[in-house]
């Protein structure tokens, strides 16, 4: 049988030594309790209740904006609580595949959605069914290009910032709505480009850190001298906007 920890330590150390020794391994007990603690489940469960407490219902809320993080959780409490939101941005969005976006299709004032990273196919497929959004930001979209094209669905969509997602020319001529269009880390074809030229309602069109030919951007800028166009953060020449 292995001696009691006390036992096993030098007894001919110094006094001043010994004493320091006792100390030492006090605090480790104390230090181990309290890990013992921390782990307790009682006190976890209270932690996770408080953390889930229902958010308060407030239907005359308009905009939910937060820089804190979102779970699916989160997002269900916040859209129950506020039904009649028109402008939402999320910044530290969470594993959005989990959540339920056919609640977004139930707010029926909503008419501006950014969210900072994550939002797939049913989140455009919720925002089709609810018809009224006009301003779309999804700098770092969960979208592959066929699942893109669910954006032409969005009959008011007038301003559509969408980062790491090819458009194709197809998908790019049914955005008939479109004023304003920034896209990020993203390809663009010369179909693509002739398409965004035929878009008579378009006002602005920025790229940033976008792969497109010098050919297509000339062409652009001859057929479209009207458009304020900005090529990562500067106008290019010739565009009537590079003074």
């Amino acid at each position: 049988m292995s001696r009691p920890l006390l036992d096993r330590i030098p007894q001919s150390l110094p006094p001043w030594t010994w004493s320091t020794t006792v100390a030492l391994l006090g605090l480790a007990l104390v230090v181990g309790c309290a890990d013992e603690a921390s782990r307790d489940p009682d006190a976890i469960a209270s932690a996770d209740a408080r953390r889930s407490e229902p958010v308060p219902a407030d239907p005359e809320r308009r905009e939910w904006i937060t820089t804190d993080p979102v779970d699916a959780t989160v997002f269900a409490e916040h859209m129950r609580a506020h039904p009649n939101l028109e402008r939402i941005e999320l910044f530290d969005p969470a594993e959005t595949s989990l959540w339920d976006w056919t609640r977004l299709a139930e707010q029926p004032r909503l008419r501006w959605v950014r969210l900072e990273s994550g939002g797939g196919r049913r989140l455009l497929d919720a925002l089709g069914k609810q018809g009224r959004i006009v301003r779309l930001n999804l700098p770092a979209a969960d979208l592959t290009t066929e699942h893109a094209a669910a954006l032409a669905d969005l009959p008011q969509l007038e301003s559509l910032r969408l980062g790491q997602v090819e458009l194709t020319a197809d998908t790019l001529l049914r955005l008939t709505t479109l004023k304003h269009l920034h896209l990020l880390d993203t390809t663009l074809s010369d179909d693509a480009v002739a398409a965004i030229a035929g878009l008579d309602r378009l006002e602005s069109f920025y790229l940033d850190r976008v792969v497109v030919s010098d050919a297509a951007l000339r062409s652009l800028v001859r057929t479209r001298p009207d458009l304020h166009l900005h090529i990562d953060q500067l106008h290019p020449d010739g565009s009537g906007h590079d003074r």
